[in-house]
């Protein structure tokens, strides 16, 4: 991605957390990220477009941290705690830092449920695949579900 679109996403989720994605204009993202707005649509088609990348980025800033939590090299069942922590520590984070991200996302099925299926995708593949509990339960220290 270029470093035009990464200014774009995070000035707008700057923005999104100050005035909501509601409130908005593309004129505000632009004037913000200090361009055009022929500039911003040249990279963006419209705000649900922005948005969508700013929500993804969010989502992926919680799987890299989950992935983290899943791939240390604690014994699995301490690597099963230190998970679920860091999924809780990352939920907490999601609902501090932004209450209009954070509506869309726990809420606004239409917006953003394809984006919750992905990370529940990819947790379900973390537990269950090689990360955790096969090798907890090989070692019996979890027991098989």
């Amino acid at each position: 991605m270029s470093k035009t679109k990464n200014k774009i996403i995070n000035v707008a989720k700057n923005l999104f957390k100050e005035i909501s994605v509601y409130k908005a204009t593309m004129s505000d993202i632009a004037s913000a990220a200090k361009m055009s707005r022929r500039t911003l649509y040249t990279h963006f088609k419209s705000k649900d477009e922005l948005y969508k990348y700013v929500v993804e980025d969010e989502v992926n800033s919680i799987n890299e941290k989950l992935q983290k939590a899943a791939d240390s090299p604690l014994p699995p069942d301490r690597r099963l705690k230190l998970y679920i922590l860091q999924h809780f520590g990352v939920i907490d984070s999601l609902v501090r830092s932004n209450r209009y991200i954070r509506y869309d996302f726990l809420f606004n099925n239409i917006r953003v449920e394809h984006l919750r299926q992905d990370i529940d995708r990819k947790e379900i593949k973390l537990l269950t695949g090689i990360s955790i509990f096969p090798v907890g339960q090989d070692k019996s220290l979890l027991q098989a579900f």
